[in-house]
């Protein structure tokens, strides 16, 4: 992990390596699942971002 961050990655050939993007919806699923258990109600990760 190392190496990723601070010098050139491997090629990963399986296409296996997450983005920001994977990270941030990461975030979102544990936010909405927190939230779903307080309420007691499902929760949609779309409905958490405000643009």
């Amino acid at each position: 992990m190392l190496r990723d961050i601070f010098e050139r990655p491997l090629e990963d050939r399986f296409n296996r390596a997450a983005s920001h993007v994977d990270g941030a919806l990461s975030i979102m699923t544990g936010i909405a699942a927190n939230r779903s258990i307080s309420t007691g109600l499902p929760v949609k990760v779309d409905q958490l971002i405000k643009l």
